[in-house]
C-alpha cells in the first residue's frame, strides 16, 4: 500500500458547517484500483460538539436504483471526457489530467461488484469539457440525475464516530460524507484523512481464480 495524502486539516472554528453530498474522493472518474485513492481511512481524533455523523452509501444499492432508470444507466455507464488541469489536478492521482475519452461512473469491477464515481469537483471537471457544446445540457441533465440518486436517503446510512474511532472503505464501492455540524470553538472537530493506493486493487478475489467456492478467506471491502 502507498500512502498519498496522510491528513486532513481541521475545519477553521465556526458557528457551523453545512450537509456534504454524498461522494468518492477523486475528481476524475476512475476505474478500480486508477483512482487517487483506493481504500479512504477516516479517523476521528475530535467529534463535533453537535451533529457532524459520517455518512456511507454502497455502490451496490445505488447502481440497483440506477438499473431502474436505464437511460440514465446507460449514459453514466458510456461515461464522460474530463478537464481536470482546468480545475485541480496532481501528478499522485494516476491518470492524464485531461481524457480524451469517456470515463464509465457507473461500472462493474474484475469481480462484477458494482462501483460508482461521483463528486461534486468531478462534476467540475467534467462540465469543463461539455460546456459550450451540443452535448452540454445532456451532460449536466444526467449528472444531476445522478446525484439525486446517490443522495437517496433509503441508500444512506448514519455512523458517528467518537475520538479513536476510524472507518476504511474501498473509495470505488462506497460513497461516503458527513452531516452538517456546530463546533466548539475551543475545541473543533478534527479528522485524519488517509488515501491508500494498493498494487492490483482490481485483480480478481483468489476464491474467483480457484473456484473454491468455500473459502473463508475473501475479502470484501
Amino acid at each position: 500500500m502507498r500512502p498519498v495524502q496522510k491528513c486532513w486539516p481541521p475545519l477553521i472554528p465556526s458557528a457551523g458547517a453545512t450537509d456534504q453530498f454524498l461522494h468518492v474522493d477523486g475528481s476524475i472518474p476512475s476505474a478500480r484500483g486508477e483512482g487517487m485513492c483506493d481504500i479512504l481511512a477516516m479517523i476521528c481524533v475530535r467529534p463535533a460538539a453537535e451533529g457532524g455523523a459520517s455518512k456511507l452509501a454502497s455502490a451496490a444499492e445505488i447502481y440497483a436504483r440506477l438499473q431502474e432508470k436505464p437511460a440514465l444507466l446507460k449514459i453514466v455507464e458510456r461515461g464522460f471526457k474530463y478537464d481536470a488541469q482546468s480545475v485541480e489536478y496532481h501528478p499522485d492521482w494516476r491518470q492524464p489530467a485531461r481524457g480524451d475519452r469517456e470515463r464509465p461512473m457507473a461500472y462493474q469491477d474484475a469481480n462484477g461488484r458494482p462501483c460508482i464515481q461521483y463528486a461534486k469537483n468531478m462534476v467540475e471537471t467534467i462540465m469543463a469539457v461539455y460546456r459550450g457544446t451540443p452535448d452540454e445540457e445532456e451532460v449536466r441533465t444526467a449528472l444531476a440525475e445522478l446525484e439525486e440518486v446517490c443522495s437517496d436517503t433509503a441508500v444512506v446510512q448514519h455512523w458517528d464516530l467518537t475520538t479513536g474511532e476510524a472507518y476504511l472503505v474501498d473509495n470505488y464501492r462506497w460513497l461516503h460524507a458527513r452531516t452538517a455540524f456546530v463546533d466548539d470553538t475551543q475545541a473543533p472537530r478534527l479528522f485524519f484523512r488517509l488515501w491508500l493506493q494498493v498494487p492490483d486493487f482490481n485483480a480478481r478475489d483468489e476464491q474467483e481464480k480457484t473456484g473454491d467456492a468455500g473459502s473463508k478467506n475473501r475479502s470484501s471491502c
